[in-house]
């Protein structure tokens, strides 16, 4: 059966206009893609630029309800969520979730035949917690409250610290009243398991203000939904991407021209994060170059 895969790739975006052009046009190569994007709402000369350039563009859509995203905050999730609520209007197969810092690293419609071999399948990393994985078995991300603001305020980082030990002093944590999942943010999912994310918001809207004040919780969200849901048996816990936690000298690694050939050899994935044009503009071109 020859299905046209159609993949909705959603791009949580902050920095880089070339880049981030360099991603889209990459991404259109496959006729059967759909962009939409969220822009941080702090970073509005590339709303605009973004804006201008794929205005008469049908498919590229660029959200007008946007957040300021701080890393690990619960506006990731608020970001997440609007790409996803947008995502399921317009009833494509697969949604893939990237950031602005990643790369196909090879052609999409490859990727599309590969979901077309396993449809039904679902891609979460995932993995129940609290896992040796993370720090604290990663409980605390949730079950203590952390300020929101990435900030550089000496005063106002004193008192998130002194606010943690606090909670960390007196054995404080917040209730959960879930099992608890986490894994990477990063996912293909398909338009049921999103649509079924959607509903699931709607009918129980604590489960998100639960959130609120969380810290690098968008790696628990829709874990936990999904994996205490129907969706279990399907879901693979596999990203589909390369992303290098382990090399350093930054987590994850930048990559850079001499991983070519690495980023190559890697069979069953699809894209790689993350590059940075200011660190090594060439491996960018010669990535896009290639597929």
């Amino acid at each position: 059966a020859n299905i046209i895969m159609r993949i909705g790739f959603l791009i949580l975006a902050h920095k880089y206009p070339h880049q981030l052009i360099k991603l889209i046009n990459s991404l259109l190569k496959y006729e059967n893609s759909t962009i939409i994007l969220h822009i941080d709402l702090k970073a509005e000369a590339l709303y605009q630029e973004i804006c201008d350039k794929y205005s008469k563009h049908n498919k590229v859509l660029v959200l007008k309800n946007r957040y300021k995203v701080y890393w690990g905050s619960f506006n990731q999730i608020r970001a997440t969520l609007e790409l996803i609520k947008e995502g399921v209007t317009h009833n494509l197969q697969y949604y893939c979730l990237l950031s602005g810092q990643d790369i196909p690293i090879q052609p999409i419609n490859k990727f599309a035949h590969f979901l077309e071999q396993n449809i039904g399948a679902e891609y979460l990393v995932n993995f129940k917690l609290p896992s040796v994985q993370w720090e604290e078995g990663g409980i605390n991300r949730l079950a203590l409250y952390y300020f929101d603001v990435e900030t550089n305020s000496v005063l106002l980082k004193k008192i998130s610290s002194l606010v943690l030990r606090i909670q960390r002093f007196t054995g404080f944590k917040r209730k959960i009243k879930h099992e608890l999942y986490g894994g990477a943010n990063w996912f293909t999912l398909s338009n049921g398991a999103l649509g079924y994310v959607c509903e699931y918001l709607e009918k129980n809207p604590s489960y998100l203000s639960s959130f609120k004040f969380s810290r690098c919780a968008d790696e628990i969200f829709l874990q936990t939904i999904l994996l205490n849901s129907s969706f279990k048996p399907k879901i693979v816990s596999e990203s589909l991407r390369v992303v290098d936690w382990s090399s350093g000298p930054e987590f994850p690694k930048i990559f850079k021209t001499n991983d070519f050939e690495k980023l190559m050899r890697m069979p069953g994935k699809f894209f790689a994060r993350k590059f940075d044009e200011t660190v090594d503009d060439e491996i960018i071109d010669k990535l896009h170059s290639h597929v």
